[in-house]
């Protein structure tokens, strides 16, 4: 499970119950090896709702039944620049006080790259994100498609996966809106 910091407590249950019945084992995710990667202090679970949120991965009971041994990563591979990768572990601690703050600060109020490409708005809610996301289609000018998503479940799910699905129901869409996939479907020609 990557990003497991995104994922609810209520979900990471509702796997290991989906796990224990196909397998038809009681053992905590039905015997099957989880790994999980991620890090609680970054982003928290994704909610739809903003008034109840949603619970981390370690506070499900099947965190705990699965005795979830964990380890630190201590070496940051993704980021080259040492006093940024710096600065980004204080925020990830909390301490935005500490002198390398100043210079994530330091690019705060930065016009855009004139590319287009609007940076990417990263927010814990749904709610937000949606409201964002239909201001900024709204803000278009042409005719708007709709494109209805295909679910092949048993009806008895749809409403479910609908719920539970960070895809929308009906996918909105105008000439130059940019979009943000939800899954990788072409890697070679940049659809990641």
């Amino acid at each position: 499970i990557d990003e497991i910091s995104m994922l609810s407590g209520q979900l990471l249950t509702k796997i290991d119950e989906v796990f224990c019945r196909v397998r038809k084992n009681d053992a905590p995710f039905g015997g099957v090896q989880i790994l999980a990667f991620g890090d609680f202090c970054q982003l928290p679970p994704v909610s739809k709702d903003i008034f109840n949120p949603a619970l981390f991965a370690f506070e499900s009971p099947s965190w705990n039944s699965a005795e979830i041994e964990t380890f630190m990563l201590s070496k940051v591979f993704r980021q080259l620049d040492q006093p940024f990768a710096d600065a980004l572990g204080h925020i990830r601690l909390g301490e935005t006080d500490h002198p390398s703050f100043e210079l994530i600060d330091s690019r705060n109020g930065l016009e855009p790259p004139e590319d287009g490409i609007r940076p990417v708005i990263i927010d814990t809610h749904y709610a937000h994100v949606e409201r964002i996301n239909l201001s900024e289609l709204n803000s278009l000018r042409g005719k708007e498609f709709r494109f209805p998503a295909i679910d092949k479940c048993r009806p008895q799910y749809a409403k479910q996966l609908n719920r539970d699905c960070l895809a929308p129901e009906v996918l909105q869409l105008k000439v130059g809106a940019q979009v943000m996939l939800l899954a990788n479907l072409d890697l070679e020609n940049g659809l990641a």
